[in-house]
């Protein structure tokens, strides 16, 4: 069985420059920065030691426990709080160069957070390019973007090519079933 990589991302206000805010994180076999960003930065956890069913062991299984994605798909999407965040291995270039939607509908539409002029629109939309949002290492691609504040009731995401929009992929979940 292979090396189990898990990916996150903390926020930049949680985040220190010295140690990253990471002096909680000692236990883990490998971590490294593989991205900055002006909201945070993206971290790589490789964990090697497994018992005989191949999980995790140590700190890594109950991190990985929390962060199982959400969905499947062309990327896997996974919620840490109000992170969303996507990740393809293996991933090449190709994968990342049209663009991605990421439309929230709110669960309340008159919610003072919820943008005003959003509103008549019904969901928040918060496209993005790849190049902006994620990075790419040995093979494996992460992108991350932070939820805003209002509750979310529903999420529909994926890839497309602007222009004639016509969607690669797409997923559309509730982030949070009760």
């Amino acid at each position: 069985m292979g090396d189990l990589v898990v990916y996150f991302h903390i926020p930049s206000k949680e985040l220190s420059k010295r140690d990253y805010g990471l002096s909680d994180l000692r236990g883990f076999p490998e971590l490294e920065v593989i991205g900055e960003f002006p909201d945070g930065a993206i971290f790589k956890v490789k964990e090697v030691n497994r018992d005989d069913d191949g999980d995790a062991q140590g700190n890594a299984s109950q991190f990985i426990a929390l962060n199982k994605p959400v969905i499947r798909s062309n990327f896997d999407l996974h919620i840490n709080g109000r992170e969303l965040i996507y990740a393809k291995t293996p991933c090449v270039r190709t994968d990342v160069r049209t663009r991605f939607f990421l439309h929230l509908f709110p669960s309340d539409i008159d919610d003072p957070a919820f943008p005003e002029e959003r509103r008549r629109h019904g969901f928040d939309n918060l496209d993005f390019d790849f190049d902006r949002w994620g990075t790419m290492l040995d093979g494996t691609c992460v992108a991350t973007r932070r939820l805003p504040s209002y509750d979310i009731a529903r999420i529909a995401t994926g890839q497309y090519v602007p222009g004639p929009g016509h969607r690669v992929w797409s997923a559309d979940f509730v982030p949070n079933p009760q």
